[in-house]
């Protein structure tokens, strides 16, 4: 069986799921306790047994990088007040 979870980001954060996920999107998400940037993943319910760690990069629009810098797999672009971020998982 399968579910899709969500996920808390911050910029450089490092997230635990489970073994397998597949990101799917990021978006600004806004609720009564405030602005958060969430992603979310479709896991394997067998699999939560096996987490494995993720490396989040939050790249804003503009912020210069070394060429070879590798961020991962581009996953969403989303937009918190002015500043556009560019979500990345490893």
């Amino acid at each position: 069986m399968k579910a899709i979870w969500k996920f808390e980001i911050t910029n450089d954060c490092f997230i635990s799921m489970p073994k397998g996920a597949k990101v799917l999107s990021a978006q600004v998400q806004t609720s009564e306790s405030g602005t958060r940037i969430v992603l979310w993943a479709r896991v394997r319910l067998h699999q939560l047994t096996a987490p494995e760690i993720r490396a989040v990069t939050l790249l804003p629009t503009g912020m210069a990088f070394d060429a070879d810098t590798d961020f991962g797999e581009f996953i969403d672009t989303v937009q918190c007040g002015s500043i556009v971020y560019h979500v990345f998982v490893k």
